[in-house]
C-alpha cells in the first residue's frame, strides 16, 4: 500500500470514512492482472486494457457506534459461546473416552460371562454324569440288597428247618438214652460211661449166642455208637 488519504469524516454517533489508496502496478501485478479486461473488437485481435502506472482505489468505511457496540457485545457472546462449545467438545471427548472404556469393560464382561456360561455348561454335564453314575450305583446296591435279603430269608428258613430237625433229633436221642438206661437197669449192667469201648474176645464169642446172658451187652455196644453220633449231631454249634 503506497498511500492512504482520509477525505471525509463525520462525527458521532455515525461516521463515514473515505480512503483513497494508490497501488503501484509494478508492486501489485496480481491486482493489475485482475483489473485487465480484453477489448473485443469485431475482426480485430484481442488486446488487454492498458493500465496506468498507479492504481487508485477508493474505500468507504461506514461506522455506527451503537451498531459497533452491539457487534462487540455479540462478539463477546460469540467468544463466550465458543469457549462453552470448546468446553462441551472437551467434555464430549472425555465422555467418549469414558464410553470407550465402558465399552471395553462391557466386552470383557461379556467374554467373562461367556466363559462362565461355558464352565457352567461343562459343570452341568459333569453333574448329570455323576447323577447317572450315582443312580446306576444305587440300582446296583438295591439289587445286591435284594439278593442279600433273599439269601438271608433262605438262611432263616433253613435255620427254622434245622431247629425243627434238631428238636426231632434231640427227642430221638432222649428216647434212645432213656432206652439204654432202661436196658442197663433191667439187666444190672453198668452205665454207658462205665462200659469199655472194645469188648473182650470172650464177650464177643458169648454174644453170638442169642440165648446167652451176654447178648444184652452186645446190644448195648451196638446202641452206643448210634447214641454218640446222635449226640454230636444235636450238639449246638459253638459261637
Amino acid at each position: 500500500m503506497e498511500s492512504s488519504i482520509s477525505l471525509l469524516h463525520l462525527g458521532p454517533p455515525n461516521s463515514v470514512e473515505i480512503d483513497v489508496i494508490e497501488y503501484p502496478v509494478e508492486k501489485y501485478p496480481e491486482l493489475a492482472a485482475s483489473l485487465q479486461q480484453p477489448n473485443d473488437v469485431a475482426g480485430a485481435p484481442t488486446r488487454l486494457t492498458q493500465l496506468p502506472a498507479t492504481i487508485t482505489c477508493v474505500r468507504l468505511r461506514f461506522q455506527d457506534r451503537e451498531l459497533t457496540s452491539q457487534i462487540q457485545t455479540l462478539q463477546s457472546l460469540l467468544d463466550e459461546k465458543e469457549e462453552k462449545l470448546q468446553e462441551a467438545r472437551w467434555k464430549e471427548e472425555s465422555h467418549a473416552e469414558v464410553l470407550q472404556d465402558w465399552m471395553l469393560q462391557m466386552r470383557e464382561l461379556e467374554k467373562a460371562n461367556g466363559d462362565l456360561q461355558e464352565q457352567a455348561a461343562m459343570a452341568s454335564k459333569d453333574l448329570q454324569k455323576q447323577a447317572g453314575d450315582a443312580e446306576r450305583l444305587r440300582e446296583s446296591l438295591q439289587g445286591q440288597i435284594k439278593s442279600l435279603e433273599t439269601e438271608l430269608g433262605a438262611t432263616r428258613h433253613n435255620a427254622v428247618l434245622f431247629g425243627a430237625e434238631r428238636s426231632t433229633l434231640q427227642r430221638q436221642v432222649d428216647e434212645l438214652a432213656k432206652l439204654v438206661k432202661t436196658m442197663s437197669a433191667r439187666e444190672h449192667m453198668p452205665s454207658i460211661e462205665d462200659v469199655a469201648d472194645n469188648p473182650s474176645m470172650e464177650e464177643v464169642a458169648d454174644s453170638s449166642d442169642p440165648f446167652s446172658d451176654r447178648s444184652l451187652p452186645l446190644k448195648y455196644e451196638t446202641l452206643k455208637p448210634s447214641l454218640s453220633h446222635a449226640q454230636k449231631i444235636v450238639r449246638p454249634p459253638r459261637t
